[in-house]
């Protein structure tokens, strides 16, 4: 991979393997429920850039946000992201998985026949900032078939069906992981969330190409 990245700040090397095992043993130590850092491998080879693609300031040629120079920065920024959705994913995996059979019978395109963690992290879904204090919905990527990607590479580093049993770890997680770790957090969140289909989806170019994904949607006020 790093023969492909040109900025020698977003090359690859043990160091920031280690900071991401690091992030992700805080995380739990912290929350108590486990980012799997091969899962956030997969996802640095799935972006190609060398970077979790955090920056704001740093805008890529699609619009979205780009390479985070600062590794240490972009890998907080990932695992809280991803380890927000992951904990929101314990108390609302089953309204979602709904929104996504009724979608799927009604033939939506950019909709399969199952669904597992990696939609919910791509998708616009509820998740905790435990940098901002806020709960929020938002996407990881806005392709759409990002997770697809994602799936495969998780699966190469880690075994057959990890995303699938990676589902199940979380989807097995206390009930009460979301209330409690946002309480503890003084983060005000809401079960009172909507999802439903919606023809939102993006190519990897950040192009509307005519298929659906599940959102989220969270109250104005609550």
């Amino acid at each position: 991979m790093n023969g492909c990245i040109p900025n020698d700040d977003l090359k690859w090397n043990q160091n920031k393997i280690n900071v991401i095992w690091k992030k992700c043993e805080e995380f739990y130590e912290d929350y108590g429920v486990q980012v799997d850092p091969r899962l956030l491998l997969a996802i640095i080879v799935e972006e190609g850039t060398g970077s979790f693609n955090t920056s704001s300031d740093n805008k890529a040629g699609d619009g979205g946000n780009g390479p985070e120079a600062n590794f240490e920065v972009d890998c907080e920024k990932a695992v809280d992201l991803l380890g927000g959705k992951i904990i929101a994913y314990v108390t609302f995996h089953g309204a979602f998985s709904k929104a996504r059979a009724e979608a799927y019978d009604n033939r939506r395109a950019g909709i399969k026949d199952y669904d597992d963690i990696l939609h919910y992290l791509n998708w616009e879904t509820p998740r905790l900032s435990f940098i901002s204090k806020t709960f929020i919905s938002g996407v990881y990527a806005d392709d759409n078939s990002w997770n697809s990607g994602v799936r495969k590479i998780y699966s190469e580093f880690a075994y057959d069906d990890a995303a699938a049993k990676y589902t199940e770890y979380v989807k097995g997680l206390e009930k009460d992981t979301f209330e409690k770790n946002a309480r503890k957090e003084g983060i005000q969140v809401t079960t009172d969330v909507e999802f439903k289909e919606s023809k939102n989806g993006r190519d990897s170019q950040r192009k509307l190409n005519n298929e659906y994904t599940i959102i989220g949607v969270i109250p104005d006020k609550y």
